[in-house]
């Protein structure tokens, strides 16, 4: 009821049902097209699971009444999900707590202190909501969450993951975060950000270190959103998608992507985006003359936002590809220094980062709007994206090349021609084979074997020297 009063689709539908919800939830699944799939099997509660959205909707949960319906409504945490219709009386809403007025003044206001220490989730909702549906906590309500925001990791860990990663995936993600701050809430959820609260960076730096994070988070929102609001965002995008000399042709390939349904790449690109400067606090350090360093602070980086994102039960895989991002995401500008980065260098980053080589330019790109801030200028905008695009059409080309040739030399090969065994130096000899390949160093058998047979010396020669 709420996102009908916003006007909005509704993705899930709550249904209160006389009689067996479990039948119920059956001969609905039959006539939907859909799966039954029990929640609860004391209560009990059902879901419908859509096999394709109706309206919308994937999911229908279904149970039975838990006495008066205005007593069930006053066990709600806010009060915009405490509004009830009954198509009996299609005409009148079921409304007791006010919350239709709520809704209407885009405001989230709880329905009481007990409810939000009854499910310490429901602190996390709140900034889910002010995401999703603009919904700002009122300030009794804000004060209540902040009081409480130690409780929220009292929740099980999958949930907050859940309320975190919708969060991420929406279009104002930043502002969310900004709003989960003030609430108190980024500390016990991720306190590894908490240590760049007021960090000071570089003079190159707009913003300190918890500031610069949201503020990269703040670049995707805008260039990631289906469309632009405010001159900044146009701006961003128009240069950055641009069809020719922007990443144009990669937009629809990257939000397309097999695995991003549910906005869940978009969410989990944010997510490393949040965390990319987390080790800077822990790696701080002094140069000579009195300059501030953050060596290693990229590798250091990806260890701790994996262990974050375990500890929030992320999958495996999530874990892998936010530490993957955090730990190359100074790589795209590392690649030249002054020149364009050679051939083995792309090739190198291509293979290196297993198809995020787009989420890696999109990071770096709103790491460099972060550092910049108000300072940032048109000629440098378009400068960095250029660069980007560059980078994607050049590992294009040698892929193109590399799939239509075969390729020069296998282990078994290598290991018969040079005497050695199964092991990490075959491993290591066919890789800079194929880098050299790829570059267009070598283009026979004969060549990629004396490649190999050099650089296997070399590396015998160095581990021999005392």
């Amino acid at each position: 009821m709420r996102d009908a009063l916003l006007g909005r689709p509704a993705r899930d539908v709550d249904l209160v049902v006389d009689g067996d919800p479990i039948a119920a939830a059956a001969r609905l699944a039959r006539r939907l097209g859909g799966t039954a799939v029990t929640l609860d099997a004391d209560l009990p509660v059902e879901r419908v699971v859509l096999g394709r959205p109706i309206a919308g909707v994937r999911t229908i949960d279904l149970q039975p009444p838990r006495g008066d319906l205005a007593h069930d409504l006053r066990e709600r945490d806010y009060t915009a999900n405490a509004v009830a219709w009954d198509p009996r009386a299609p005409a009148t809403l079921i409304d007791p707590l006010g919350g239709t007025a709520d809704i209407r003044a885009r405001r989230l206001r709880m329905v009481s202190p007990a409810n939000l220490d009854a499910d310490p989730l429901r602190l996390l909702r709140a900034v889910r909501l002010f995401a999703e549906r603009l919904l700002r906590p009122d300030p009794e309500t804000a004060t209540a969450i902040r009081v409480r925001a130690g409780m929220v990791t009292r929740a099980a860990p999958e949930r907050l993951q859940y309320e975190l990663r919708v969060t991420l995936a929406s279009h104002r993600a930043a502002r969310a975060l900004r709003l989960a701050d003030t609430l108190g809430l980024i500390d016990p959820l991720l306190p590894e950000l908490a240590e760049g609260r007021g960090f000071r960076q570089p003079k190159e730096h707009y913003y300190n270190v918890l500031q610069h994070q949201l503020a990269a988070v703040q670049a995707l929102d805008r260039l990631l959103a289906p469309r632009a609001t405010g001159a900044k965002a146009r701006r961003l995008r128009a240069v950055t998608w641009h069809p020719e000399q922007g990443l144009g042709p990669w937009r629809r390939r990257w939000a397309g992507a097999a695995d991003s349904p549910g906005g869940r790449r978009r969410a989990i690109l944010k997510l490393a985006t949040l965390l990319h400067d987390v080790a800077k606090p822990r790696t701080r350090g002094w140069r000579p003359d009195g300059r501030m360093h953050f060596f290693g602070h990229a590798e250091q980086g990806g260890k701790i936002a994996r262990a974050a994102l375990a500890r929030l039960r992320f999958s495996r895989a999530d874990q892998e590809v936010v530490a993957l991002l955090v730990t190359e995401h100074l790589r795209p500008l590392q690649l030249s220094s002054g020149e364009l980065p050679t051939r083995r260098a792309v090739f190198r980053f291509v293979r290196d980062l297993s198809g995020l080589e787009v989420d890696a330019l999109l990071l770096s790109l709103a790491d460099h709007v972060a550092t910049v801030g108000p300072r940032l200028t048109p000629d440098d905008l378009v400068s960095h994206v250029a660069y980007s695009r560059w980078l994607l059409d050049t590992a294009e080309e040698i892929a193109a090349g590399t799939a239509t040739r075969k390729r020069l030399l296998d282990g078994g090969v290598l290991m018969q021609a040079l005497g050695l065994q199964p092991g990490s130096e075959v491993g290591r000899l066919l890789r800079a084979v194929e880098e050299a390949w790829a570059a267009g160093e070598i283009g026979t058998l004969d060549e990629a074997l004396t490649l190999a047979r050099r650089l296997h010396e070399q590396g015998e020669a160095r581990r021999g020297e005392p």
